[in-house]
Formats: structure tokens, sequence, C-alpha cells
């Protein structure tokens, strides 16, 4: 259908314009020869395979072209009604939204969240513990966190090379101890007690137990949180519903080409 509404609509597509995106896709392939096999593989010919890109290309850009001159930017009263309904959102507040209205709201709402909310950046000893370890196994475990806290005790403490030679989790040796940034809903209760009452610098003493082991953290970084300003979020706010009117309008032109089409199912 949007090939042959491409065709009424006097959409041309140059010889350039065939070339270039066949050596786009010719760049994937390492020489002529794998391009040739793969297309062998697809039961086509080099001809073929140009005029199914030609009518690629046709159907890009009608779309493209339609689309654009029905799509309209959103209103400044709709941009505020989207932040508030973010704001809303982020303060638990229920919404009777249309569903994918509603999943889009969450969806900008999460990630504002992630970015203002008051973070830390932590990096971690982790020495796993389970009520399920030998009697042997149990006292390997109080040893290491005795001998751990001794270093702890020492000045100049370099907690990144602690982690690295004390952590029992290789993927956090190998990030030396790093975490990055979290936030209080990331973590649980008794750590985020600890990480986030931490001044920048400096790291616990003793341990904090949770079921899988004891930990220690050390607060590299603190971010406090920001309000989220209306000014600073409307261009993405903007972005979002532009992206979301274009779908809409997508979604209407093919409606509308199939209610002019006579289509047979075989």
């Amino acid at each position: 259908m949007l090939i042959d509404a491409a065709k009424k609509s006097n959409i041309e597509i140059s010889k350039e314009e065939i070339q270039t995106a066949m050596n786009n896709i010719k760049s994937g392939f390492k020489t002529e020869k794998d391009f040739e096999e793969d297309l062998k593989k697809e039961g086509l010919t080099k001809k073929e395979f140009e005029t199914e890109l030609k009518e690629s290309l046709m159907r890009i850009k009608y779309v493209s072209t339609e689309i654009k001159s029905r799509t309209k930017n959103p209103t400044d009263e709709e941009l505020k009604n989207f932040y508030n309904n973010v704001m809303s959102k982020i303060n638990g507040l229920e919404l009777n939204l249309p569903i994918q209205e509603d999943k889009l709201v969450s969806s900008v709402a999460n990630g504002l969240k992630r970015k203002y909310s008051e973070q830390v950046k932590i990096r971690q000893i982790f020495i796993k513990y389970s009520d399920t370890f030998t009697k042997d196994q149990k006292k390997e475990v109080n040893d290491k966190i005795k001998e751990l806290k001794k270093e702890l005790s020492l000045q100049d403490v370099n907690f990144a090379r602690l982690s690295v030679k004390y952590s029992d989790d290789q993927i956090l040796r190998q990030k030396k101890g790093d975490l990055g940034f979290v936030l209080k809903e990331d973590v649980t209760p008794e750590v985020s007690k600890v990480i986030f009452s931490l001044p920048v610098g400096d790291y616990n003493k003793t341990p904090v137990k949770t079921n899988n082991g004891y930990h220690f953290f050390r607060v590299e970084e603190k971010k406090a949180k920001m309000p989220i300003e209306f000014d600073d979020i409307k261009d993405t706010i903007s972005d979002l519903l532009y992206k979301q009117n274009v779908q809409k309008e997508y979604d209407k032109l093919i409606a509308e080409l199939k209610a002019n089409s006579e289509i047979k199912f075989y």
C-alpha cells in the first residue's frame, strides 16, 4: 500500500540515493563476494535486490514526507499537562490515563526520579556468609572480617585495593568495588541507613549484615535531591510528545490507506 501511495505521490528515488544505500549495506560485509553469497541465500539477483531497495527507499521517503506534513508540535498546554502528570506520578498519585499514555508518563517519571533524587556513589567490600555454612566456613568468614577490620583501621586506607583483596564476588573485584550511584530504593533499608548517613570519603567500620553476607561501604560522592523544574525538562517532554504524535499520524495514515484499498487474503 505504501509503495502504491508513493507512486501516486510521484515519489522519485535517484540512482545516487540507491547507490548510497547499496554501499551502506555492502559495508556490513567483508567482501563483495560475501555480499553476493548472502543474496544467493535469499534467492535474489542483484537486479531484484536493487528493485527491493528502491521500493524500500520509496516507502521511507513517502512516509517521512507525509508524516512530517501531518504532525504538529505539542502545544505549551499539552507540555504543561504532561509535566503535571509526571510530577503526580513521582509523588505517588493515581492517574486515570489511557494505558499507552500512562506507560509513557510512568517511564518519564521513573527516569527523572533517578536523575533528580538524592544519590550516593559507593564502593563496596562484600564477604559472603550464610547460616547454612559449616562451622569451619563460619570461622573462616569471622577471621576474614577481623583481618579486614585491622586494615580498615590503618591510615591512608585504599578501599579499592581492599575490595579487590577481600570481596567474594568476581565482578565486584574487577570493578574494584565500584557500584556507581544508587538511590535509597535501590538497596535494602539496612544498607540505605548506613550509606546515606556516611559523609563523603568515609566508610562503615562495622559491617552491614544482610541475607547474603557482610558489607563494607565507602561513600565516594553525593548528589543532593534537586527540584524538577518545568523549564529544565520542557525540551525533553516536547521531543517525546512529538514522537508520540508521529506514531499516531503513522497509524492514521495506514488506516486511511487500508480503508481506500481492496485487500484480498489468500
